[in-house]
């Protein structure tokens, strides 16, 4: 079983998908260790170079583009609202499990193979700036979900966790 996080673009200091402190946050969601996560589990930017501004208009075409590749992962981990609206799920709540039709997703393509599986999260953005997870409701939510989300596919947690 395979999990996949998606993020938004590289963090200037660090270059790689959902790495340093986010990464770090990110463990801590899913009771884990950032070098355990680093090994094991795969992650993805929607853009893969670091951009001043936010371009959806890429974003979503690098959304369609990923869409065929999805199909080996049996989860997907949207990593903040910005994801999640290049892929169409901007209204998708937050840590609800949510299957997205691949037909539906990519018009006109009648040929498009049963790929779509997954079962996709929308995770608020595990940056520090996001407020979000200074409501210690949230965090704990968030870490539970995400625990779970880590355990069900078949990776190992630590017993104790906390998110700050």
């Amino acid at each position: 079983m395979s999990l996949l996080f998606i993020g938004e673009s590289p963090s200037k200091p660090v270059g790689t998908a959902l790495a340093g402190r986010i990464g770090e946050r990110l463990a801590l969601l899913c009771s884990t260790t950032p070098s355990d996560l680093d090994r094991r589990v795969d992650r993805h930017n929607l853009i893969p170079e670091v951009l001043e501004t936010w371009d959806y208009s890429r974003a979503r075409r690098n959304a369609a583009f990923l869409m065929y590749q999805l199909g080996t992962y049996d989860a997907i981990v949207i990593c903040g609202r910005k994801v999640a609206k290049a892929f169409g799920m901007d209204r998708v709540p937050f840590l609800i499990p949510h299957k997205l039709d691949g037909r539906a997703y990519l018009p006109g393509s009648t040929n498009v193979p049963d790929l779509y599986n997954p079962t996709f999260w929308v995770l608020p953005h595990p940056s520090a700036r996001n407020l979000w997870y200074n409501n210690g409701e949230n965090a704990d939510k968030a870490t539970i979900i995400m625990t779970d989300i880590f355990r069900k596919y078949g990776y190992s947690v630590r017993q104790e966790s906390a998110v700050s």
